[in-house]
């Protein structure tokens, strides 16, 4: 009997777990100051793969594209832009389910020079994973870098992802925080 309670209680608490939705917004910003990525040697990068990904333009069942009206680090974009050093290529956010690694659907995000996916996955901890394909001027010449990552995520926390020529400030919170 106690055997099948711990049972029942251990999957009503992954079905609990499954159901949450979360906010995801980012801020991805390119770095005016190209001093650093002038030591780096940089070759084309594969494209990610965009063909399962979320357009946030016409969305998939369960994921809500934000408005800017609705965008909570909007101070945060305007202290980069401002700061002289930054220059903010693409701020998005947006509700979607949260969903373990094989079920996970990555979320495309395009901008200026820029164009990937972001994907939020929920396991013991929440994960980001980033795969972007930046285009910029260096020196008058055109470079593309592939920016990719995977970040522990603690939500209701900003998180910095730092990279020579592009940046990103993330935060993840459970719908309702």
């Amino acid at each position: 009997m106690r055997t099948a309670l711990l049972l029942f209680l251990f999957f009503a608490a992954g079905i609990a777990q499954a159901d949450t939705s979360y906010r995801v917004e980012v801020i991805l910003f390119a770095h005016t100051d190209n001093g650093a990525a002038r030591s780096e040697v940089w070759t084309d990068g594969a494209r990610p793969d965009l063909s399962h990904a979320i357009d946030l333009e016409s969305p998939a069942p369960g994921f809500t594209p934000l408005d800017a009206a609705a965008h909570t680090l909007g101070g945060v974009a305007s202290r980069l832009g401002r700061s002289g050093q930054y220059r903010v290529v693409a701020h998005r956010a947006w509700i979607q389910p949260g969903l373990p690694e094989q079920a996970a659907r990555p979320v495309r995000i395009s901008g200026d020079g820029l164009d990937g996916t972001i994907t939020l996955i929920l396991g013991r901890f929440l994960h980001l994973r980033t795969d972007l394909l930046y285009h910029t001027s260096l020196d008058g010449r055109w470079i593309t870098a592939r920016v990719g990552d995977r970040r522990k995520m603690r939500s209701g926390e900003l998180h910095h992802i730092d990279h020579p020529l592009l940046g990103m400030i993330a935060e993840v919170r459970p719908v309702g925080d």
